[in-house]
């Protein structure tokens, strides 16, 4: 659209201004309402693709139930729980936190569960399955991108819990009596350093849940036994 054109302090060319000033913010308002559509936009298909990736229901394994919750923040982040029934019988358990907002953490957040879920049946020890996400993840990491994860093997057999974690937050493991103890550990997140200085921080650990144990990872994941 042309401007009208405008000369002297006549009535018609003061016409011509304020209405050239009303035609330029006019686009400019425009202009800002198609980025806010594309923002919205962004921000719905970030939140479809966070919810396609989190498993539904809740998975029994023996006297295990494993179930997860996740409530949508106003800003989508990079959020991420998986559990996952392996062939020999453990369950293979996932919560991590991508840093940044929005699609670009969603699509971090997709490449780390293709990964993990290929990953998972390969490796017996939680360590080395982070390690080896760590180098895949490395080319595509940013400066100053990095996640924090909680990788565990349950034996459903035995209660036993084969983990380690790489800066997320530390698990509550409430026992039966009432009992509450916090599992911190000192690992460094994936994507942060060199993989050689992230294998010295991370270590395998474990826990035995008896039954009517309570294991929350918070706030994305939990399990418990049965009764």
């Amino acid at each position: 659209e042309s401007a009208l054109p405008v000369s002297g302090r006549t009535e018609f060319s003061l016409l011509a201004a304020a209405v050239n000033e009303m035609a330029a913010r006019l686009r400019q308002a425009q202009g800002e309402m198609v980025e806010k559509e594309r923002l919205a936009h962004e921000l719905d298909l970030a939140r479809e693709i966070q919810s396609g990736l989190l498993p539904e229901g809740e998975l029994a394994a023996g006297p295990f139930l494993v179930a997860g919750a996740h409530r949508a923040a106003a800003e989508v982040g990079g959020d991420y729980y998986d559990f996952l029934a392996l062939p020999d019988g453990r369950v293979a358990l996932a919560i991590a936190d991508v840093s940044g907002k929005g699609l670009g953490g969603c699509m971090i957040m997709s490449m780390l569960s293709a990964l993990w879920r290929s990953h998972a049946p390969r490796y017996n020890s939680p360590r080395e399955l982070l390690l080896a996400l760590d180098v895949q993840l490395a080319a595509t990491l940013k400066p100053g991108q990095f996640v924090t994860m909680f990788y565990g093997l349950l034996d459903v057999e035995s209660g036993r819990l084969r983990f380690a974690s790489a800066a997320h937050s530390p698990l509550l493991h409430r026992k039966a009596d009432g009992a509450i103890e916090w599992r911190v550990t000192r690992g460094i997140p994936l994507g942060a350093v060199s993989t050689a200085m992230l294998a010295r921080s991370l270590h395998d650990e474990e826990l035995e849940i008896a039954p009517g144990d309570l294991l929350l990872g918070y706030a994305s994941t939990g399990l418990h036994t049965n009764g």
